[in-house]
């Protein structure tokens, strides 16, 4: 059997990029080939087609397998030696390339095993992930050299993007049908004193279909309805709920990420990115409670305003678990359990939605959820919660907008930091301190977190390539999946 050492460096030479893992599985596992002739089916692969078409010169096709494998362009006599051999038909293109990866060394002009080495040790961790994106699979070999650092980057970018965040699946919603109650504080249905539930079902083509019910708070059932289809798709990525919807201008996508279920009840963290038509794009993160059954219209809608237009809102509903509250602070100093008094204690979920200015915020309880939009804040969090996998806990999320979704990557090279950086520009910066709490830093801002027990960073890629979470664990006893702990 060939060994995948051997083969992955074949994909680096004829492709320049690392293997995908089913790809590499058939050649090593499935196919029966000894490895020159694995080498040889390469150049009947459509891919191979159009990286050297009909007319390639070989002194092109040497020169780019020298830069696939060592980044650099042969030397003069090894070029004209190459070449000669092949236009002459003395040597096969699969034969060339097997020498060339076999002799492979280290030398004072260049690191050509080294660089060998690294780019077969990433490939390696890329299929042990088990990715098949052939374009991030060129992507994490665009940087690699003969340094531990180039590698670092490249593994980073990997497990950013092949941890799971999120269990959903495609089988746990084709076909299913999901109610949620308006959670909209400016809700035009709210203000003419009605109650609103939204039906959504995803369909197996990947469209959804809506239906929203309306009734005067305090009904005994829905009284109106109305079904609407929109530009609507719904897919699956990395574990998570992605919702998209496009009109000629401008688009929205919704991320969902699973928290908890129970028998009928179901809560997602839901992080809304909006493209506008100007160019700009607005970013926001909530829990949202969702049922797998009809709700019924709730019994009314509380307000409670201060002078600093700091309120809340609360769902009441005998269908829904408890009491779904927002929180919207505009107010310095807040202590969130004066003003839902006897109310925090049945919140079911707790959004609090803060501003730029510097605030402190204390009162929570366990199900809040902190979005932190810069300024130097203090935000003192119950702490205490079961674990994120049971909706437990309470957690801080900061939007972050680096250039691409692989130029990120998580520094954790010294003791108590946790570091966002990007081309080695730090994003964000989370420090532990002695006491247990930890500071955060983004954008010249700092948030004092104390007993808040996950944070997570919504990216948002410039370029518009792939949406992420990053999830760092705080207190370091949760259980779940985290792409860092302290």
């Amino acid at each position: 059997m060939v060994s995948i050492n051997d083969v992955c460096k074949l994909y680096v030479a004829t492709f320049n990029r690392a293997p995908d893992a089913a790809g590499l599985d058939y050649w090593v596992n499935s196919s029966g080939l000894e490895l020159e002739e694995i080498a040889q089916s390469f150049f009947d692969q459509p891919e191979t087609q159009a990286l050297y078409p009909t007319g390639t010169s070989m002194a092109a096709f040497v020169t780019s397998v020298y830069q696939n494998l060592f980044n650099r362009a042969p030397d003069q006599d090894g070029l004209a030696y190459w070449v000669n051999d092949l236009d002459a038909g003395s040597v096969s293109k699969q034969n060339f390339i097997l020498a060339v990866i076999n002799g492979a060394l280290n030398t004072l002009v260049s690191q050509d095993a080294t660089i060998l080495e690294n780019k077969q040790n990433v490939g390696l961790v890329f299929v042990n992930n088990g990715l098949e994106d052939v374009q991030l699979a060129k992507t994490v070999m665009e940087q690699i050299d003969n340094t531990e650092s180039s590698v670092l980057v490249a593994t980073n970018v990997i497990f950013l993007v092949a941890t799971p965040i999120g269990n959903l699946t495609a089988q746990m919603l084709i076909d299913q049908t999901f109610y949620t109650c308006d959670a909209d504080p400016e809700s035009t249905y709210f203000e003419n004193g009605q109650d609103s539930m939204h039906k959504v079902t995803f369909n197996q083509n990947g469209t959804t279909t809506h239906t929203i019910f309306t009734a005067p708070f305090g009904s005994s059932q829905w009284e109106s309805e109305s079904i609407f289809t929109t530009t609507q798709t719904w897919s699956i990525d990395n574990g998570r709920l992605i919702i998209s919807d496009y009109d000629s201008n401008a688009h929205w996508t919704d991320t969902f990420t699973l928290i908890s279920q129970t028998d009928n009840q179901v809560i997602y963290n839901d992080a809304m990115v909006n493209y506008n038509e100007n160019g700009d794009i607005d970013y926001d993160n909530m829990n949202v409670l969702s049922s797998t059954t009809p709700l019924a219209p709730r019994t009314g809608v509380e307000t409670l305003s201060s002078i600093n237009s700091d309120f809340y809102y609360a769902g009441v509903g005998p269908n829904a678990g408890g009491v779904d509250y927002e929180v919207f602070i505009a107010s310095d100093n807040i202590d969130v359990s004066a003003m839902l008094g006897i109310n925090l204690d049945t919140a079911f979920i707790l959004n609090i939605f803060d501003t730029p200015f510097d605030q402190t915020i204390i009162g929570t309880n366990v199900n809040d959820v902190f979005n932190w939009r810069g300024g130097n804040d203090t935000f003192d969090g119950a702490g205490g919660g079961s674990d994120s996998t049971n909706g437990g806990c309470d957690a801080i999320w900061l939007n972050t907008a680096p250039t691409s979704a692989y130029s990120m990557m998580i520094d954790t090279s010294t003791s108590g930091v946790i570091a966002l950086v990007e081309n080695g520009n730090t994003l964000v910066r989370l420090v532990k301190n002695q006491d247990g709490s930890v500071d955060i830093t983004a954008e010249g801002s700092t948030v004092h977190t104390t007993n808040i027990e996950l944070f997570n960073a919504y990216t948002v890629p410039q370029d518009g390539s792939t949406l992420y979470n990053i999830s760092i664990d705080l207190i370091g006893t949760q259980s779940g999946t985290f792409d860092a702990s302290f």
